[in-house]
């Protein structure tokens, strides 16, 4: 008899070599039966499953299972409730759209902005840390901090409040630092100087003498300056006469005491609004806490309370009155929305606001007495150019906002009305910008800051439409791994954050770099570090590597304060790296990963270092985004 091609079972499960005989030497020779698999086409083994592809299944399953109905009547009590036990907590709904809430205990985290919520949902892990309140040493030291928002809150005290006035002489140089740093071109543009500098001064001279809303006015703008100065520049600027701690935390305090001897509260006015609004805005240079948002809500509150949200030309009220109130309507919307993108939120500025924007005009064109508003200065760079840029794209954010909140995952959003919604927004801001000479630092910064805010927008939207898409495709069951990341996605993506570390590494902008802490690109970062993860080879990706690299070396202090974002930027970098690592030596792969357990199961989002790197390429082996998702966890204590 011919011998069979294939080698017996005992042989093959032994891994040696077989004769193929019947039966074959060494089944003969240890008295084993020789059994021969059957001549034909070989079976195929089938495909390695992994746990992402389990986990994404399972997660798909759970969408299409029905909502258990009630066993009993609502009128009538259920067995348990007629026993005097408690009734059980009604059956888990899946939250609608991209929302998205957490809870524990009495303590709870809502998101409703799709990529951040994309990221949390389906996590149990992230969701414990986030409904547990942080007791890190990090924490602790908050508390004290000069730019803890809490303050805010504080009492009336018997010291009176100008008693924590600067000498004049500091108070001056301040001034004049504010006029340079912050008011020329910062995009912060709540003040008229004509009129503001006289009351300032007023204040300077006599500060015994001054209203609580000019001393309120004064300590907001003491303490924008001090909190845009390099330590260095601070002492130069005190003359090393004071501790630039103590000139700060004083200011802090006095804002606070004139807040409260004024009752803002309950008697607010347009100046203390006016001065609140700045003083939150350098309160988020260093604080990222959701404070800041909360104390923005606040101001909202106050600025509904006073009409601002009307125009003021519909109110009746005189046209340079109405053009200041636009301004610092705009600049709380603005201020707002930013504060929000840390925490995962989206959507809840007001609605029904027909305040117009403020025209594009500098101070001296604007007079108490004057009876008409000047025409716009077309072509021309303005004190009102840079704020106007990011109210526009403001607008166009709040309406992406407006049509993804109202989107339902049957009902994903069209790319044709987002792609409109940009382009209008981006053929307004260049109008705006028409008159800019990138040769001047305040003109450069107008356009650079612009224009990376107007391309994030585009960027950023464009995944959240995604996200919504890929919520229904898996919904209905259906495969999502055609959304995968592309390398147009990729090159975009970098491009965005290479021209951010442009704008923080030029030496003329070196003046302005404070704002680069107040928009430090998470949704970008957030991106790329996603793609590196799920693509950890291609073109383009040793160039991602370098930009990220180079990013967090500009954010050392990522995740000191920065919100939700900052842990979550930190552990999908570190999955990226070991990604990264497994690529490059696979041999090492099971040591690094079983370095990686520390933090727990689901390190490189569900996939085993083994399994990552037996992945040859095949789109159908690669975790998407859902199963990715699902197995991103953060260590409790690093969050």
């Amino acid at each position: 008899n011919n011998p069979t091609p294939r080698s017996c079972y005992n042989c093959h499960r032994r891994k040696v070599r077989c004769d193929k005989g019947q039966p074959c030497v060494r089944c003969a020779r240890g008295g084993k039966l020789c059994t021969y698999p059957p001549i034909g086409q070989r079976i195929q083994r089938p495909r390695k499953t992994t746990m992402a592809w389990v986990a994404n299944c399972l997660y798909t399953l759970e969408k299409r299972l029905p909502v258990p109905a009630p066993s009993a009547s609502p009128t009538e009590p259920t067995p348990a409730a007629a026993a005097g036990n408690p009734p059980s907590n009604p059956p888990h709904q899946p939250p609608a759209g991209h929302e998205i809430l957490v809870q524990k205990g009495s303590h709870s985290e809502y998101f409703n902005e799709p990529l951040h919520s994309r990221m949390i949902d389906q996590q149990k892990d992230i969701q414990n840390v986030l409904t547990t309140p942080p007791a890190s040493e990090q924490d602790l030291l908050s508390r004290f901090s000069i730019y803890n928002p809490m303050g805010i809150l504080s009492a009336a005290s018997s010291q009176p409040c100008s008693s924590y006035f600067p000498d004049k002489q500091t108070a001056l140089r301040l001034w004049n630092t504010y006029l340079e740093r912050i008011e020329a071109c910062s995009g912060i543009k709540v003040l008229h100087v004509p009129t503001e500098e006289v009351r300032i001064c007023a204040t300077i001279e006599n500060p015994a003498a001054a209203q609580p809303e000019d001393l309120a006015m004064c300590y907001a703008v003491f303490f924008a300056a001090m909190a845009v100065l390099e330590p260095n520049e601070a002492h130069a600027l005190l003359q090393q006469q004071d501790d630039p701690f103590t000139v700060q935390f004083r200011c802090k305090t006095g804002f606070e005491q004139a807040l409260a001897e004024a009752e803002v509260l309950d008697k607010p006015t347009f100046p203390m609004l006016s001065a609140l609004a700045l003083y939150l805005s350098a309160l988020q240079l260093h604080s990222r806490g959701k404070g800041i948002w909360i104390l923005n809500g606040m101001a909202l509150r106050i600025a509904q309370a006073l009409g601002l949200h009307r125009d003021g030309a519909r109110l009746g009220l005189p046209p340079f009155q109405a053009e200041l109130r636009r301004r610092v309507w705009w600049h709380i919307i603005s201020r707002d929305g930013r504060a929000a993108e840390d925490f995962g939120l989206q959507g809840f500025c007001s609605r029904r606001s027909d305040a117009r924007l403020p025209l594009p005009i500098d101070d001296t064109d604007l007079r108490p007495d004057m009876t008409a508003l000047p025409p716009p200065r077309s072509g021309v760079f303005t004190a009102m150019t840079l704020p106007l840029a990011h109210f526009e794209i403001t607008r166009a954010v709040r309406r992406l906002g407006s049509i993804a909140g109202s989107a339902t995952p049957t009902s994903p959003p069209e790319e044709s009305v987002r792609v409109q919604i940009i382009e209008e927004g981006r053929q307004r801001v260049d109008e705006l910008l028409a008159g800019c000479n990138p040769v001047i630092p305040r003109h450069r910064l107008a356009l650079l800051t612009s224009r990376l805010a107007m391309r994030n927008a585009d960027l950023v939207s464009r995944q959240q439409w995604l996200a919504l898409k890929y919520r229904k495709r898996s919904d209905d069951g259906n495969d999502a791994r055609d959304m995968l990341p592309t390398d147009q996605d990729l090159v975009e993506a970098i491009e965005v954050l290479d021209l951010a570390l442009q704008i923080w590494g030029d030496e003329m902008l070196r003046p302005y770099a404070w704002l680069w802490r107040t928009n430090p690109e998470y949704h970008v970062v957030m991106y790329l570090l996603w793609h590196l993860c799920v693509q950890p080879r291609g073109p383009y990706v040793e160039r991602a590597w370098a930009t990220v690299d180079r990013w967090f070396t500009e954010n050392r202090e990522m995740g000191d304060g920065q919100g939700h974002k900052g842990a979550i930027l930190a552990a999908l970098r570190r999955k990226a790296e070991v990604l990264r690592d497994a690529k490059a030596n696979p041999k090492a792969a099971g040591q690094e990963g079983a370095g990686v357990a520390a933090w727990g199961p689901g390190v490189l989002g569900g996939v085993s270092a083994e399994v990552d790197t037996e992945w040859n390429g095949n789109l159908d082996e690669v975790p998407d985004w859902g199963s990715f998702i699902q197995a991103f966890q953060l260590d409790g204590q690093s969050f």
